[in-house]
């Protein structure tokens, strides 16, 4: 029998997929990334498009947003399950620690050893902007 949480899994992966079909991201958690950033933050397609930096050398950092304004920066780390065998799976040490790292290097406080573009123009644009809170969001569908 199907739980509560393989149901809501399911009706969410025919989302991700819709999204990630859209917005031609190779892999499902690339859109789990996006469709969280839509639905939690309300960040239009285009502040998504530029938020997410998921991808090879990305220090654990899947997306990005900073408002200057507020003086606020917010790191995030997301995790989807590939299949529903996986839903109890939690964030590892591993992965929190990296995103730990990634936010040392946005930081400057240590340095960019990888080659995400994306993540380096981050880093490149936080530079001249004063940041006075910080704050890092791990996002995990698990039950």
């Amino acid at each position: 029998m199907i739980t509560k949480y393989e149901q809501y899994y399911n009706k969410l992966c025919d989302l991700l997929e819709e999204i990630q079909k859209k917005n031609g991201y190779p892999n499902i958690s690339m859109a789990f990334n996006h469709w969280y950033l839509g639905a939690m933050y309300d960040l239009s397609e285009q502040e998504i498009a530029e938020s997410i930096v998921d991808g090879k050398d990305d220090y654990g950092v899947d997306a990005i947003i900073c408002e200057e304004e507020n003086q606020k920066l917010t790191i995030f780390q997301f995790k989807f399950p590939s299949t529903s065998n996986n839903l109890s799976k939690e964030v590892s040490q591993s992965d929190i620690l990296k995103t730990l790292q990634g936010f040392e290097v946005l930081r400057g406080r240590s340095d960019l050893k990888g080659k995400n573009d994306k993540f380096e123009d981050f880093k490149k644009q936080l530079k001249g902007i004063f940041i006075e809170k910080f704050e890092l969001v791990f996002v995990s569908f698990n039950n």
